[in-house]
């Protein structure tokens, strides 16, 4: 692409009243402008790197047997209201009504779409299982957008929904989504991380959520980069409160855990009278908004000593989250510790330099002490994908079966997230310097950059850059000819800004010396290059790495 032909939109706007990196190297760098609040148009550049991710996705979808299609943003209200959904109070549903006075929905997820379709086209569960995928815009009215696409109202999403005649069977598929959702994100580069996660307006029973971290890939300091420390077992006697316990390992109270136990007769989705709830040990339980949140019903009862003594078999007056019966949730600044201290409930044992996903499985996530759900979380990291095990929350409600032998049975489900505008910012917000964006080679807007200083000027340049940037294009390789007069400095900052990976310097002066500086952008390093042989050293350079 010859970029007298083609618009990058570039600014020299530092935007400096924006906090949020993405945001900011999005503008700089051409690839969105805000149309109105937390609704973005997505530019040339962007397009371009979005039609990659969106590639990506596609091939490893396609490689599980995943079927393409395309269902329509506006949705029938009357079907929200079949599934229940239209009576659980979301703000974020927009309505609209057209001229006959029917109501719609722009489609923030497509549940009840898709389960009407397969309703009507499937009818036996020899045609089962079967996992359905579209890439479309959805809309939610975020009350709050901000940090540009990261919350937005306006996204694009790939949503999968598999269907399944039974348990055993959605397991193995929502199983497989889980090891691909890890294989993509692999593929482009992304640090992640994975939790057991709410199933929140989406329903069900299970469901686990993909965080990418919001800390530059350079930065050392984050939950993200795995900067634990030596993990550590130790007995300590003689303990009767968490500051005994701080004072006596010499740790902060603020890096300890403790659980608190309690009853509840409405804990049927849990299938026990018990459970833990795990808080930091400064911190207080809020009863009123673990009511809320677990939705349970007030007075919450706490077990007695006696009671976990006699029913959890456990003596320690500092109850952990390790070795115990029943199950837990835990406070959302829980679940961002690192390097943290917990009871084993074994012999007055403590676990010290404890990590999630390092030495602990995440359980499941909660606001129990009164802060906005996940806010801990979102300031650390960018949930970029969220998978379900639906079961038959929606075919129940919307009385959807399935023939099996002679009989008919409930049809089982489940649903998997990718957010594509804001994985795109995640890879941002991992990769960048002081120049701007330095995107992985597989979803780089280009793959090179050829920057001829006095192309117009220069017949021996500009005849060894057009050889070259013929060779890339018979190769299929995107690059971008910097065909434009501009000062090379102007152009160098333009292609660093941009993030492309590869970038060859051409100069009059190089090429009678028999040299062509080749950058690379991800190292910022320069290389002298024999000028003979720069498309066999560009050709092992850029490669197809999916």
């Amino acid at each position: 692409m010859r970029i007298s032909k083609y618009p990058i939109f570039t600014s020299k706007n530092n935007f400096s009243n924006i906090d949020s990196i993405s945001y900011k190297l999005m503008l700089r760098s051409g690839m969105i402008r805000k149309s109105s609040k937390g609704i973005y148009i997505w530019l040339p550049i962007g397009v371009r790197i979005l039609n990659k991710v969106v590639y990506i996705i596609k091939k490893y979808m396609n490689s599980i047997g995943a079927i393409e299609l395309i269902m329509p943003i506006i949705q029938p209200e009357c079907l929200w209201q079949k599934s229940g959904r239209l009576k659980i109070n979301n703000l974020e549903i927009m309505s609209v009504i057209d001229r006959k006075q029917i109501k719609y929905i722009l489609g923030p997820t497509n549940e009840e779409m898709i389960l009407n379709l397969v309703h009507n086209e499937i009818h036996s569960c020899k045609d089962l299982p079967i996992i359905f995928y579209q890439i479309q815009y959805k809309f939610r009215d975020e009350t709050r957008p901000c940090f540009g696409v990261i919350r937005s109202r306006e996204f694009i999403m790939k949503d999968a929904y598999s269907f399944h005649f039974s348990k055993f069977s959605l397991q193995e598929t929502y199983k497989k989504i889980f090891y691909l959702y890890k294989k993509i994100f692999n593929c482009m580069k992304i640090n992640f991380s994975v939790i057991r996660a709410d199933n929140g307006f989406i329903g069900g029973d299970i469901s686990h959520e993909f965080y990418a971290s919001r800390i530059n890939n350079n930065t050392k300091i984050s939950k993200f980069s795995k900067n634990y420390k030596e993990l550590k077992l130790v007995k300590v006697l003689d303990i009767n409160s968490v500051d005994e316990l701080s004072d006596k390992l010499q740790v902060s109270i603020n890096n300890i855990i403790k659980v608190i136990i309690i009853w509840n007769d409405n804990l049927s989705k849990y299938n026990n009278s018990l459970l833990a709830l795990a808080i930091r040990a400064d911190k207080k339980l809020n009863f009123s908004c673990v009511s809320n949140t677990l939705s349970l019903k007030l007075p919450i009862k706490l077990a007695t000593k006696n009671d976990i003594k006699k029913i959890l078999k456990i003596n320690n007056n500092i109850i952990g989250i390790l070795n115990l019966t029943i199950p837990i949730v835990i406070d959302c600044d829980v679940a961002n510790m690192v390097n943290f201290v917990t009871s084993t409930n074994v012999n007055n044992e403590y676990l010290i330099n404890a990590n999630w996903g390092k030495d602990l499985i995440l359980p499941e996530i909660k606001n129990l002490c009164g802060k906005n759900d996940k806010q801990t979380i979102v300031d650390n990291g960018i949930e970029i994908a969220h998978i379900f095990q639906l079961g038959t929350k929606y075919s129940h409600s919307m009385k959807t079966y399935i023939k099996k032998d002679k009989n008919r049975t409930e049809l089982i489900m489940g649903c998997y997230g990718i957010g594509i505008t804001r994985l795109i910012a995640a890879i941002i917000e991992q990769n960048n310097d002081q120049y701007g964006i330095k995107w992985p080679s597989i979803i780089a807007p280009f793959s090179v950059a050829l920057l001829p200083i006095h192309f117009h000027s220069s017949i021996e340049v500009r005849d060894k850059t057009e050889y070259i940037y013929k060779k890339l294009l018979d190769h299929k390789i995107d690059t971008l000819l910097y065909d434009r007069k501009e000062y090379f400095s102007v152009m160098l900052h333009d292609v660093e800004l941009l993030g492309i990976p590869n970038i060859l310097i051409i100069s009059k002066n190089n090429l009678s010396n028999g040299i062509i500086e080749f950058k690379d952008r991800i190292n910022n390093i320069i290389t002298p290059v024999n000028s003979n042989y720069i498309m066999d050293f560009l050709l092992k350079k850029v490669k197809n790495v999916i």
